[in-house]
């Protein structure tokens, strides 16, 4: 056999061993040049990508510190985390087709439990160590700007459990949720809104009256008052005992005179 066609031949079972496991690349390799091959393991892909998820028609919006514009182009604190998919189907990150089926699955998903989400944004496409697909996920709140503690609870819990089912080319999925700090109703985040700086009472004046001096006076004087009250009614009852006893003295006197 010619070492030519043994070439070929070695050439052809890598090639045929790379489709199998979907991690190998033979780029420039002659399998690729000589046979004119367009297989993905005869291309060359970004392992990261810029995309993000772009607004639906509309202008995105300028927001106060902390808050992100959603593809709605309104402002709020979304819930954010990170989509891990161990055996994505596909390598072309620069495909932007595969984004956009995710996050209408992701919504349909939302929708169907009645979630209150109003958008996701998924950005950052990129391959771990472990060659896994990551991608950041923002996930915005309807009607409001930010979310309730229920609400993340059910996000998280059905990204977590697996309850949601991603397109079949992602295949397996983790998510690692971020810690929301933004409830409704949080004094933090109506804090954060405020460009204004207003002027506020310090804690130390606040704390200064329950200080223990404060609080050792406070209660001294209060010990004092019973005292004084207590030595007030003590008084007045010697006063009625001493009135007493002159009375019992004086009827005493007079029986006697009566009975000489």
């Amino acid at each position: 056999m010619r070492k030519s066609n043994c070439r070929d031949i070695c050439f052809l079972l890598v090639a045929l061993s790379c489709v199998s496991v979907k991690s190998c690349r033979l780029a420039d390799n002659p399998i690729c040049q000589e046979t004119a091959v367009t297989k993905s393991y005869c291309t060359v892909s970004q392992p990261n990508s810029s995309y993000a998820t772009p607004p639906n028609n509309c202008v995105p919006a300028s927001c106060f510190p902390k808050q992100h514009s959603s593809p709605n182009c309104k402002c709020a604190f979304p819930y954010t985390g990170l989509l891990g998919f161990r055996a994505p189907s596909f390598s072309d990150l620069g495909n932007i087709t595969y984004f956009s089926v995710l996050e209408k699955s992701l919504m349909n998903s939302f929708k169907s439990h009645q979630f209150p989400v109003d958008s996701v944004h998924l950005s950052q496409p990129r391959k771990d160590l472990s060659q896994y697909l990551d991608l950041n996920l923002q996930v915005f709140p309807f009607g409001q700007d930010r979310f309730n503690r229920t609400a993340i609870l059910s996000i998280g819990f059905m990204l977590s459990n697996q309850t949601f089912k991603p397109p079949a080319q992602f295949g397996p999925f983790f998510f690692i949720g971020d810690t929301y700090l933004h409830f409704t109703g949080s004094l933090i985040t109506d804090t954060e809104l405020k460009e204004k700086t207003y002027p506020t009472v310090s804690p130390i004046l606040i704390v200064t009256p329950l200080s223990p001096p404060s609080l050792f006076l406070l209660i001294q004087e209060k010990s004092e008052d019973q005292k004084s009250h207590q030595a007030q009614v003590l008084s007045s009852e010697l006063r009625l005992v001493a009135l007493s006893f002159c009375c019992y003295c004086l009827v005493l006197g007079f029986m006697l005179l009566v009975k000489k």
